[in-house]
């Protein structure tokens, strides 16, 4: 991949979806562009011309771009603290899982919402990838995509499909999900760092 137009494709993401490309999406990013004009038999040229042209094409790469990898109760630190923070709750509210990717983050807060006593919260999810949270919104895992969930919080919280294992209902009613990704931060002022 060309170096210049790797810096248009990453200019392009961080105008359209904010999403900065460090080292590590740089290298992913060139990935995917490479595929994506092989795969459509076209120059790395006019791969970017579609993807900046064609909604569809860019969210496409962004959707191969970002990492939508996640588990259920992934830091179980944080999560103490929430709940620790919701014993001390009694009114509504709404918990916010940014970059939920495929829902493991916000099903684990909801879990934990309703085992804290807490009947009018909600949460909201986001995330820039319409696949994931298209994936996200089914409540549909693998049966490896559940491992590290307690078995009592399984019971609870899940019924067995054919291949896995879906979030109850009464879950899966306590979030919205738009599609959205934040903006960028605004530049650092100078002499003053951005925190």
């Amino acid at each position: 991949m060309k170096r210049d137009l790797l810096v248009a494709a990453s200019a392009l993401l961080k105008a359209r979806a904010g999403l900065h490309a460090d080292p590590t999406v740089r290298a992913r990013l060139a990935r995917c562009l490479d595929d994506g004009a092989a795969r459509l038999r076209l120059s790395a040229e006019a791969y970017l011309a579609l993807i900046e042209a064609d909604t569809s094409a860019f969210q496409e790469l962004l959707d191969r771009v970002t990492v939508q990898h996640s588990s259920f109760f992934r830091d179980p630190n944080q999560l103490a603290a929430l709940s620790g923070l919701l014993a001390r709750e009694d009114g509504t509210g709404m918990i916010w899982s940014a970059a939920c990717g495929n829902g493991q983050e916000p099903y684990s807060l909801a879990m934990l919402l309703e085992e804290s006593g807490l009947q009018d919260w909600r949460i909201l999810a986001t995330d820039v990838s319409s696949s994931a949270l298209a994936r996200f919104r089914t409540g549909r895992y693998p049966k490896s995509g559940v491992g590290g969930v307690p078995t009592s919080r399984l019971r609870r919280s899940f019924v067995r499909t054919g291949r896995g294992w879906a979030i109850v209902p009464r879950l899966r009613e306590r979030w919205r999900v738009p599609v959205y990704n934040p903006p960028p931060p605004p530049p650092a002022l100078p002499g003053r760092p951005v925190s």
